[in-house]
Formats: structure tokens, C-alpha cells, sequence
């Protein structure tokens, strides 16, 4: 697991503080914790698609697999309807 060298650089959006004191920031989307979660901006002007989380893995890896998960608690669980993985090279 390389969850300590994780980086997030560029998200669209988040719900910075309106799930609680973890849940909503796009931090909670990488932790490694099922149970924490990102969440676009639902408390304030809302944000439209698509939504993104851009993350920086510190240095070049070989990624065996690659899991997301659905958001498990509260009444509305999130559905996800695409998914798209890119691969970008530093020069």
C-alpha cells in the first residue's frame, strides 16, 4: 500500500465539512478506509459533472490492481456511473 506518498493535487469538487470532521474532503477518498468517503458539494451551490480527484503517487509504481468503493453508509449511497483511469508520464 502506498497511501503514505499519496498526494492529491486537483479535485473538482468537495464537501468540505458537511458529513463530518472526515467525510466529504477528497482526502477521505484515498485514506485506505472504506468507511470514509469523498462527496462532491452538496451544502452550499451543488457542482455538476463530471467530477474528478487527480492524485500524485509520488514516484513511478507498477499497480497490480486498482479497487474503488461505493459510499456504505447513510441513507443515500452513491452510484457510480463511470470511471475513467488516466496514466500521465513527468518528463
Amino acid at each position: 500500500m502506498y497511501l503514505a506518498t499519496v498526494l492529491i493535487v486537483d479535485f473538482s469538487t468537495e464537501e468540505a465539512g458537511g458529513e463530518d470532521p472526515v467525510n466529504g474532503y477528497g482526502t477521505a477518498g484515498i485514506d485506505g478506509d472504506p468507511g470514509t468517503f469523498w462527496h462532491s458539494n452538496w451544502s452550499s451551490t451543488g457542482s455538476s459533472y463530471p467530477h474528478h480527484l487527480t492524485i500524485d503517487l509520488g514516484s513511478e509504481k507498477s499497480i497490480a490492481s486498482f479497487e474503488i468503493f461505493r459510499r456504505v453508509t447513510g441513507v443515500n449511497k452513491s452510484k457510480i456511473v463511470k470511471i475513467k483511469i488516466f496514466k500521465v508520464r513527468k518528463s
